[in-house]
C-alpha cells in the first residue's frame, strides 16, 4: 500500500484520505454523517495485523 497517495474508491471513482473514505462509507451505509471517525486509527485489517488492543 502506498501511504502517500489518496485512496480511490471504485464505487464513485473519487480520491479520499483514509478518514474521508471512512466517513463517506459510514454516511452511505447509515444515512448519518460520520463525525469523529478516524480512518487510520484501526488500520490493522489492511496490513494484516488484526491484533487490536
Amino acid at each position: 500500500m502506498n501511504s502517500t497517495r489518496p485512496l480511490v474508491w471504485e464505487v464513485d471513482g473519487k480520491a479520499y484520505s483514509p478518514s474521508g473514505l471512512a466517513k463517506q462509507v459510514f454516511a452511505m451505509a447509515t444515512g448519518f454523517p460520520g463525525r469523529g471517525i478516524q480512518g487510520t486509527a484501526r488500520m490493522g485489517w489492511v496490513s494484516g495485523d488484526c491484533t487490536f488492543g
